[in-house]
């Protein structure tokens, strides 16, 4: 049974694409109340901005990309929360899931959110993996 990837979900849990859009934001926010009032970083910060918002931008459409290869072209199997541990605003997820024959552990980097919090070590979770590299794996909950 194929799980929808939600792409609001990728850009809010998945640490990467969360730094990838907030950075930016910052910047931007920075560059409005400072502008004309310090003169030497004002241009600065609008280049640091661009430049931010430009990597940010190709960082999100690679992991949408790679999220929704592997969401629509995977296998899914079950697995287990190994390890989990939340520090301020994001936290480690290790899980491992057995795919011919053979284990596999992976950990992943998620924003803390109560729906992700309540996870414990020990619950089951449905992990959807690329058949051609297992090791591409993603817990599908954490996403859809």
């Amino acid at each position: 049974m194929k799980k929808e990837l939600s792409i609001i979900k990728v850009l809010l849990t998945d640490y990467i694409c969360f730094t990838a859009w907030l950075a930016p934001l910052v910047f931007l926010i920075a560059y409005i109340f400072t502008q004309g009032k310090i003169e030497s970083t004002s241009g600065n910060l609008l280049y640091l901005t661009i430049g931010c918002t430009g990597v940010g931008f190709m960082l999100i459409l690679w992991r949408i990309w790679l999220f929704r290869d592997v969401f629509e072209n995977g296998q899914i199997v079950e697995g287990q929360i190994a390890k989990i541990f939340f520090y301020r605003s994001r936290g480690t997820v290790k899980f491992t899931y057995i795919f011919h024959d053979q284990q596999y552990t992976k950990s992943c980097v998620i924003q803390k959110f109560a729906r992700n919090f309540s996870y414990q070590i020990g619950d089951r979770i449905s992990v959807v993996l690329d058949p051609q590299n297992p090791k591409r794996a993603f817990v599908v909950e954490f996403y859809t």
